[in-house]
């Protein structure tokens, strides 16, 4: 027999299926074709005139009749073997929206799609079509009732930069727009996909910067080499390409790619040394022409990570070597070893790089990594004594 909690649940689970009904109805101007909407289940009377009394009554004290909102209650006559004539019940029936709402308590959501939709109509009246913006809507269905999204903001914001050529004059946080300085960034998502159905463009994997085509501030490299005046230099990454063209680097000999930013800092280096932070996988953004005329070195994770970001530096620097990524180093410290994660690109690994990435996996899952963290100083500087001599 239905119950107002089975009536509940089964309007709910149209709510996917009123949502698209309602974007078309208020984007196209179409017929709202959602109401009547019956709620189907078992209606049955059952053979005891009490446990019928008592369904019925509680169907009824909660329905539209007898509170004002929600489900109506059809009846037919039928003649009932072994009970005579009865009332049973024909179809339960949600009549209108007013009513839906009522039953699901979804008029938050529902006022926050009619209030997103008629906000953004506008910008696709003007930059699109209606069918881009249905094709939109309907791909956002879950974020356009999302009550917590200012609908005003992201009109501003999308209006501004529709208008204006000038946006690579600003950095993120200076753009001339009435919203909080962060407003972009925690909106961004939602603001480049509908900045891509507007202009008709794909901007996956892009950059909020390039998509709206802002200044991005500059990316900083980290260093550490002996200096009288300095242990720590941060650089913008196109001053650390050209500076072979404004300094002498002859008396820097070797360079070392530290992945983790501990080790980095830690990391013991000589005179004629460079020290880089990596910072994982930035390193595939350290093209430097002139590391390949120093001999350079990698050291990271002893995990797959960590060897994929081995494989891509060496795709940058063919004569890269690496320093304590080998299965010595991973006996060694196995106490230490814990679960890591997968990686699959390993295209530019030598024969000892590819017989640790072989333990590794046969080690896996629980001890399948060793953060670099975990290798000792003494054990840093023995090893680069070796490498030195």
């Amino acid at each position: 027999m239905l119950t107002p909690e089975i009536i509940f649940n089964k309007a709910n689970n149209k709510w996917n299926e009123y949502k698209k009904v309602l974007i078309s109805h208020i984007i196209l101007e179409s017929d709202f074709l959602f109401f009547p909407l019956i709620i189907r289940g078992n209606t049955s009377l059952d053979k005891s005139f009490n446990n019928n009394a008592s369904s019925y009554s509680i169907l009824y004290n909660n329905s539209k009749e007898k509170v004002g909102k929600g489900y109506l209650i059809e009846w037919e006559d039928k003649k009932i073997r072994g009970l005579g004539n009865q009332s049973e019940i024909k179809k339960i029936v949600i009549p209108s929206n007013d009513d839906y709402l009522f039953i699901t308590q979804k008029e938050k959501q529902y006022k926050a799609i009619v209030k997103a939709l008629n906000m953004l109509n506008p910008l696709f009246e003007k930059y699109s079509t209606k069918e881009v913006f249905l094709s939109w809507a309907l791909s956002k269905s879950n974020e356009i009732e999302d009550n917590t999204i200012s609908w005003e903001g992201i009109y501003k914001v999308l209006s501004w930069f529709l208008e204006n050529k000038n946006s690579n004059m600003y950095y993120l946080r200076e753009l001339p727009i009435e919203v909080h300085t962060k407003f972009i960034e925690n909106n961004s998502n939602i603001l480049i996909s509908l900045y891509g159905y507007l202009l008709n463009k794909d901007f996956k994997g892009l950059r909020l910067e390039e998509v709206f085509n802002i200044k991005r501030k500059p990316i900083l490299i980290r260093l550490k080499l002996k200096h009288k005046l300095f242990e720590e230099i941060a650089l913008p990454l196109s001053s650390l390409k050209e500076l072979d063209n404004a300094y002498d680097l002859s008396q820097i000999e070797r360079i070392f790619i530290i992945e983790n930013e501990a080790v980095y800092l830690s990391f013991p280096i000589k005179d004629k040394d460079l020290c880089i932070f990596g910072g994982g996988f930035q390193v595939k953004i350290l093209d430097i022409p002139w590391f390949k005329e120093k001999n350079i070195y990698y050291f990271g994770d002893l995990d797959e990570h960590g060897l994929e970001i081995l494989s891509i530096a060496r795709s940058l620097y063919p004569s890269l070597k690496s320093i304590m990524m080998d299965i010595e180093t991973y006996e060694k410290f196995y106490c230490y070893s814990v679960g890591g994660p997968k990686a699959t690109c390993f295209d530019n690994l030598d024969r000892n790089e590819l017989e640790l990435l072989q333990k590794l996996r046969q080690n896996e899952p629980s001890n399948n990594r060793i953060e670099q963290e975990k290798i000792d100083q003494e054990y840093i500087l023995k090893y680069l004594e070796k490498l030195q001599s």
